[in-house]
């Protein structure tokens, strides 16, 4: 199975050295390189993406967009595919728990949310719960790790039971927890959280160029 890489910054700007992907290529990259683009005082964010990508010379292949948990604004995502970017969709599960929705109780949002992406008609990364290892004291801090696994788990299940297969589900924890585990241990971590359900797609770090390295070489020993 094919892992595939995001990486992006957490500013206005993206990561120099960085070109565009090449259009002879005989299969889609597998990393992608994009930005969460600040407003400033551009008239919308959409602006803001375009005034960046023409600093940039070239269209990002990511943008990612904050979200809420009971989210229903999705007119950037919209314009991020008809722009030719793959919108990435930062979901925060915040005023609910990994528990609460493992149990079901919040199916109506989850459901919601995964009729929206699907019909967005195109792929769309769903980073769920993104930092979800932050301490209890964290404001993303959902429950224990079997806790988070269960809701994951779940999650995808709703998506998949809509017809959401558009959503490509976004491993994506602590910069740092990444920077400072060994590969081995990261390769032994990931697949099993995540197994069994399809959804190690895409793994995602922000900012840190080594803890990207890492990611990136994770993703070439999942390739092979």
């Amino acid at each position: 199975m094919r892992l595939g890489v995001i990486i992006f910054t957490g500013i206005a700007f993206v990561a120099g050295g960085i070109t565009a992907p090449a259009t002879n290529a005989v299969s889609p990259p597998h990393v992608l390189f994009g930005a969460w683009v600040q407003q400033g005082s551009a008239p919308t964010h959409a602006d803001a993406v375009r005034a960046l990508e023409a600093r940039l010379g070239f269209t990002l292949g990511v943008d990612n967009h904050y979200r809420p948990w009971t989210n229903t604004f999705w007119r950037d995502e919209q314009d991020d595919i008809a722009s030719g970017r793959t919108p990435m969709v930062s979901w925060t599960a915040r005023g609910t728990t990994a528990a609460a929705i493992a149990s079901g109780s919040q199916d109506a949002t989850i459901a919601r949310v995964a009729d929206a992406v699907k019909a967005l008609k195109s792929r769309v990364l769903v980073r769920f719960a993104y930092e979800m290892d932050q301490p209890k004291s964290g404001p993303r801090y959902l429950g224990s790790p079997s806790d988070f696994i269960a809701a994951w788990r779940h999650v995808y299940a709703v998506f998949q039971a809509r017809g959401a297969t558009n959503a490509k589900f976004v491993w994506a924890p602590i910069a740092v927890t990444v920077h400072v585990l060994p590969l081995m241990v990261l390769s032994n971590l990931v697949p099993m959280t995540i197994s069994g359900v399809g959804v190690r797609e895409w793994a995602s770090v922000q900012d840190m160029a080594s803890a990207a390295a890492t990611v990136v070489r994770l993703a070439e020993e999942w390739a092979r």
